[in-house]
């Protein structure tokens, strides 16, 4: 067994030890939560232990992560005020519902959703932002109350909706959503955009692009400003934004040779190109960018939506 998985198992022996020893004797409500909270700093851990597999194919990958699912949003049920434990879930929901969209889309938009559910979540841990929604202030104004401690919620919040968005463009009560991720993904890059890879960056670049008509101060200049800073922040190794960029970008302006290009980059990258950490999300991007050269033609009739 390689040191990886060694650190992988140690983690997720630690977190069920924990689970044993604070449950022996007592199964109340309140060890229950006090076993969540004990147990959630090493969550984040796990989360990154198991995106760091060098054995996940994209098929795997749609299955992978249940177990974790089960997990860590279990624990966030029953510590809902454990900022760590709902950005967590968010977080592993988001991967799961990317890795499933082309597939099974009805199941990743429902996935999504549920990131963006425990996205909200630990976003409502900060008192002054549950205070400022609670009396009535759109979310949109309310994210400026957010520290920089809170990217991670936000940027994993901001991801689910934009992907429930992308999965349900023909609804409009889910472009009604619109205006939220746009100021969560602002609030994000404004606090560390170069969190995760870039990931804020990156979701700001696709989603202006994605947005160019619907919310003031996006479109593509924006959108091209905010990519080129995140190829920047990871030296272009966040393959998945350039799979990304494809389907939005670069089918919204019509470029097909853009479009190929960027995907044949993507499939011919070094599938250890984020190294230690990053396997499972350039298995995503690279899986994301087959499909999307297979089904080029469709996409592009359906500007950049999968459905």
């Amino acid at each position: 067994m390689n040191q990886r998985c060694k650190m992988k198992n140690s983690w997720i022996a630690i977190i069920f030890s924990v689970i044993l020893v604070m449950s022996s004797g007592c199964s109340t409500k309140y060890m229950l939560k006090m076993t969540a909270n004990i147990a959630s700093p090493f969550i984040p851990e796990a989360v990154h232990m198991t995106m760091a597999g060098t054995n996940t194919s994209y098929g795997q990958g749609m299955h992978a992560m249940p177990g974790l699912i089960a997990l860590i949003g279990g624990f966030s049920e029953i510590a809902p005020d454990n900022y760590t434990l709902a950005w967590s879930s968010s977080q592993i929901f988001v991967a799961t519902a990317s890795y499933n969209e082309m597939a099974r889309t009805d199941y990743a938009s429902e996935l999504a959703w549920q990131g963006y559910r425990f996205g909200m979540r630990s976003l409502m841990t900060h008192k002054k932002f549950r205070e400022a929604v609670e009396a009535g202030t759109p979310v949109e104004k309310a994210v400026e109350l957010l520290p920089k401690r809170y990217v991670e919620g936000l940027t994993w919040t901001s991801m689910s909706l934009a992907l429930y968005m992308m999965m349900n463009i023909t609804d409009i009560m889910s472009l009604s959503y619109a205006p939220e991720v746009n100021c969560m993904v602002k609030r994000a890059c404004e606090l560390d955009g170069t969190y995760y890879y870039g990931v804020p960056l990156m979701l700001d670049a696709v989603f202006s692009a994605m947005a160019s008509e619907m919310v003031q101060g996006c479109g593509f200049e924006r959108a091209k400003e905010s990519y080129a800073k995140m190829k920047e922040a990871n030296q272009g190794k966040l393959l998945l934004a350039d799979a990304y960029w494809a389907q939005i970008y670069a089918v919204g302006i019509r470029d097909r040779k853009l479009y190929r290009e960027l995907l044949e980059g993507v499939l011919n990258a070094p599938d250890d190109i984020l190294e230690y950490q990053g396997f499972y999300i350039t298995t995503l991007a690279k899986g994301r960018a087959k499909w999307l050269l297979a089904h080029q033609e469709e996409v592009f009739q359906n500007m950049g939506t999968v459905r």
